[in-house]
């Protein structure tokens, strides 16, 4: 078996596979649509309201800084809850335990987690 080929089994087919799930759990999770949609909305905004007698120059930081901060809390928030759900749920000691590594699991999180943002 070649190198790639086997880097492939153990580590990407994995990461997609937790990926695909882990989206397929957030997909209608209330604090996911919250922290995606709602928190970088209103704090665009509150800053474009704080900003309206500037001009429209800070549109732009408003936008982009507003969608950074919706996909910093994606990463930070829900996949840290992704983990920790495992846990209350008594299943991260077999993710701990399976042949696959946990930082290939808990990129396949994170990977779905920054591409639902």
């Amino acid at each position: 078996m070649s190198k790639t080929r086997s880097f492939y089994i153990s580590h990407v087919r994995p990461a997609l596979t937790v990926a695909r799930m882990t989206f397929s759990q957030n997909v209608m999770d209330s604090f996911v649509i919250f922290s995606i949609l709602v928190q970088p909305m209103l704090i665009a905004l509150l800053a474009l309201w704080m900003l309206k007698d500037k001009g429209s120059g800070y549109a732009v930081f408003v936008v982009v800084g507003s969608g950074m901060t919706g996909l910093w809390s994606s990463l930070l928030f829900i996949s840290g809850n992704s983990i920790n759900s495992e846990r209350w749920s008594g299943t991260l000691e077999t993710l701990v335990g399976v042949p696959t590594s946990l930082g290939t699991i808990v990129f396949g999180k994170s990977l779905s987690n920054v591409t639902q943002s």
